[in-house]
């Protein structure tokens, strides 16, 4: 399976991750990872989402 990125998705990651940026860039770098691992556990589970 693949997994397509819309383009307002990828603008909607880039703007939660500078949303935690903006106070912690140590909290903004792990939520990035929390989210692309859990958007790429889809490619195993696409029934999860």
């Amino acid at each position: 399976m693949r997994i397509t990125y819309l383009s307002q998705a990828i603008l909607d990651l880039v703007e939660i991750r500078a949303y935690f940026a903006a106070d912690n860039p140590d909290s903004a770098q792990r939520v990035g990872s929390k989210l692309r691992e859990s958007i790429h556990k889809l490619k195993q589970f696409p029934l999860f989402g």
